[in-house]
């Protein structure tokens, strides 16, 4: 799990206001942050993965109230991963695209024994900027439906190819 720590930047400033922080309590698990020394966007990238309980299926109050905090979330964020989005496929691209457009949405929802949807549970989410997603390829690769989900991202970058795999 995440511990109260996540909640200051590398920096020691704090990431969240307090409301922000109350809202993720409530909401789902606070976000990880992190910063990865990896110069695929000219500067260091910044990758965000949260836990949002049933981020899409939420009732209309809590359904805004999840845009919001993901509307914040996504300041100066390059890549963020989401567990337990729930919802079916149409829904949940639906959902982020209105909160991060121009985002490229990369989901993957859980299927019963059956190989039919199961809104209930799991659900995954990788959304990548638009300023990665214009010079990068990016190829998903679904390894369990709505549990496992991995996206490479391949660009040349001053004269290198570069490449990162990103796993939720």
């Amino acid at each position: 799990g995440v511990t109260q720590n996540a909640l200051i930047s590398v920096s020691s400033r704090p990431l969240w206001s307090r409301s922000f922080q109350d809202l993720y309590l409530e909401g789902g698990r606070i976000p990880n942050g992190n910063m990865m020394p990896c110069l695929l966007c000219g500067s260091e990238l910044q990758v965000a993965s949260w836990n949002g309980r049933g981020i899409v299926v939420r009732r209309s109050h809590e359904y805004f109230d999840m845009g919001n905090a993901i509307r914040k979330l996504v300041v100066n964020r390059h890549i963020l991963c989401f567990q337990e989005v729930h919802g079916h496929s149409a829904a949940v691209r639906a959902s982020f695209n209105r909160w991060l457009p121009g985002w490229n949405i990369v989901p993957s929802v859980c299927v019963d024994s059956q190989g039919f949807p199961d809104p209930a549970s799991g659900g995954i989410v990788i959304a990548i900027c638009p300023k990665l997603s214009s010079f990068c390829e990016i190829v998903p690769q679904e390894i369990v439906p709505g549990r496992c989900l991995s996206v490479s991202l391949s660009a040349l970058v001053g004269g290198l190819q570069r490449n990162l795999q990103i796993l939720t």
